[in-house]
């Protein structure tokens, strides 16, 4: 089938064809409209050990080295721990703001003393603010956590902004290709089934193919032939 003949099936067939067109499209339409904007703001924060002590009478001391939690792992356990504490559902639902869609991970740098907090959401203002209650938080929890393992104050690392929040845009893909593209699926679709439903529609209409003619004796004396009555004397 060429498509002068595929043209004249959709043609002969428009009320299978059109309709489904239509659907594909208006249903572009929707969803061309459904999708906002995303936005992703992104900050991070270093853990700076203590000062290291000299005097003139004794050689420079490490004064992390008093810090128990240092002894178990270094900033690397600081990191763990503020990155699992301040991820946790509880907290998401605490500094995220209420009713809205977004959401904020705190994960710790291999290799680095650098935390990250990314948050996303579909509005910049509450994204950029949701991100920013994290790092507030972060000098603080980092606090709590080595008291609560009685470090001494000058053996506690404190927390200090490296990567100010910022905010990057991931805009939705255009209305026109979106419509475009379940348009040509639409098209698609409806050309087959119109195509489809001519040819069903013409076989009917043709029948059945006829077989052959019989030909010879049998043509003459057909084996379910009833034989005439025979008559009475």
């Amino acid at each position: 089938m060429d498509a002068l003949d595929t043209s004249g099936a959709c043609a002969r067939r428009w009320y299978v064809f059109a309709p489904i067109l239509i659907l594909a499209v208006v249903g572009g339409y929707g969803l061309s409209g459904s999708r906002p904007s995303t936005y992703t703001c992104t900050g991070g924060l270093a853990l700076i050990p203590p000062v290291t002590a000299a005097t003139s009478s004794t050689a420079a001391t490490d004064p992390a080295q008093a810090n128990p939690l240092t002894q178990a792992g270094g900033s690397a356990l600081f990191e763990q721990a503020l990155a699992t504490e301040l991820s946790s559902k509880v907290e998401e639902a605490q500094l995220a703001p209420p009713h809205s869609d977004v959401t904020f991970t705190v994960s710790a740098s291999p290799n680095s003393d650098i935390l990250m907090v990314v948050g996303t959401g579909d509005n910049e203002s509450q994204v950029t603010g949701a991100v920013n209650r994290v790092m507030a938080l972060v000098p603080t929890r980092l606090s709590a956590i080595q008291q609560a393992a009685r470090a001494p104050a000058a053996s506690m690392y404190r927390a200090a902004v490296v990567d100010k929040p910022t905010v990057s845009h991931i805009a939705p893909p255009s209305k026109l290709k979106l419509i475009g593209a379940f348009a040509v699926v639409g098209l698609l679709v409806g050309t087959a089934s119109a195509v489809l439903v001519d040819r069903k529609i013409a076989g009917r209409k043709h029948g059945p193919p006829a077989g052959p003619t019989p030909t010879g004796p049998a043509a003459d004396h057909p084996a379910d032939a009833v034989p005439p009555p025979m008559e009475s004397t």
